[in-house]
C-alpha cells in the first residue's frame, strides 16, 4: 500500500490540474466576452453559463473517454469506418473540413493541443503504474473537471467588482 502511494503519478496529475485550471480561466473569460459584448446568445447569463460549461464538460469527458478506451475497441471502431468506400469518402471529407476549421481557429486548436498533451502525459503515467481503464478514466475526469472548476471560479471571484479599488 505504501509503495503504491509513493509510486502515484503526482507530478503528471498536478501538471494536468494546472493546465485545466488555466484552460478554465481562459474559457470563463471567453464565455463572458461571447455573452456580454457580442450578444451572440439571447439567453440570460445563468442559462448561457449552464449550456457553455455543460458543453465544455461533455467534450472533455468524451476526450478523456477516448483516451482511456481500450485500444482494441478503438481499433475495431476505426476499422468499421473504413469498411466501405462511401464511409471512407465521407470520413475523408469530414477530416478535410475539420482540418480547415482547426487551421482557421488556430489559437483554440493550440489550447486544445496543450490540454491533450497534459492529458496524454497523465494517462501514460497512470498506465505505467498499472491503473485499469475505469480507474484511469475516473481519476482523469476528476482532475480535469476540478481544474476547470478551479480556473473558472478563480476567474469569477478574482476579477469581480469586489476587488476593484476606486
Amino acid at each position: 500500500m505504501f509503495k503504491r502511494l509513493l509510486g502515484f503519478p503526482y507530478f503528471a496529475l498536478a501538471l494536468m490540474l494546472l493546465t485545466y485550471a488555466i484552460f478554465g480561466w481562459q474559457w470563463f473569460e471567453r464565455g463572458q466576452v461571447w455573452h456580454h459584448h457580442w450578444n451572440l446568445f439571447p439567453w440570460e447569463w445563468s442559462h448561457f453559463l449552464l449550456l457553455f460549461w455543460g458543453l465544455i464538460t461533455l467534450v472533455n469527458l468524451l476526450v478523456i473517454g477516448a483516451m482511456t478506451a481500450p485500444l482494441a475497441f478503438v481499433r475495431d471502431w476505426i476499422l468499421k469506418l473504413f469498411q466501405s468506400d462511401t464511409k471512407s469518402f465521407i470520413l475523408a471529407l469530414g477530416f478535410s473540413l475539420l482540418s480547415v476549421v482547426l487551421v482557421v481557429y488556430l489559437s483554440v486548436t493550440l489550447e486544445w493541443m496543450i490540454l491533450l498533451t497534459a492529458l496524454t502525459l497523465a494517462r501514460l503515467e497512470l498506465q505505467d503504474h498499472q491503473f485499469n481503464e475505469w480507474v484511469a478514466f475516473w481519476l482523469l475526469a476528476i482532475v480535469a473537471l476540478s481544474g476547470l472548476g478551479i480556473g473558472s471560479l478563480s476567474h469569477y471571484y478574482l476579477s469581480s467588482e469586489l476587488w476593484t479599488i476606486e
